[in-house]
């Protein structure tokens, strides 16, 4: 029975628009200043300018759209005080918290496996470019 949205089911299980949804995900967190300031952020609270000293060569405007986009997606609460001066602090939310473990499961399986994604891209690399010089035999293979 088809109940008229696409059925089309992946490897790993997710239909068509959760797959878009997973993909919008993974788009966030491979967004070069996502990871350091959601890092920065876990287990406290932050203001602007803290946050710009600990995530080295981040720019202002860029932390700012950073913030935004993690605000909007539900993984940085916003709170603003109005005193004099006015004082703006973020923390991660709930949501947060579960992206930061997520994050850090990739950041584990990039330092623990190291050495075999090493060994893959050499491998790959060797055998495209012996691929190459069969093509072109006046290459020399190193």
């Amino acid at each position: 029975m088809n109940d008229g949205e696409n059925t089309h089911i992946d490897a790993a299980g997710l239909r068509a628009p959760d797959v878009e949804r997973a993909q919008e995900l993974l788009a966030l967190t491979g967004e070069a200043w996502t990871g350091p300031v959601v890092t920065s952020l876990k287990g406290r609270t932050a203001r602007f300018n803290v946050l710009r000293s600990e995530v080295p060569g981040i720019a202002q405007k860029q932390l700012t759209r950073t913030l935004r986009q993690l605000e909007r997606d539900g993984f940085v609460e916003r709170t603003a005080y109005y005193s004099i001066p006015p004082r703006v602090e973020y923390q991660l939310t709930d949501l947060g918290d579960e992206l930061f473990e997520s994050m850090a499961a990739i950041g584990r399986l990039a330092v623990t496996r190291h050495s075999q994604i090493a060994a893959a891209r050499q491998r790959f690399d060797h055998a495209l470019f012996e691929n190459r010089a069969i093509a072109m035999p006046d290459v020399q293979l190193r």
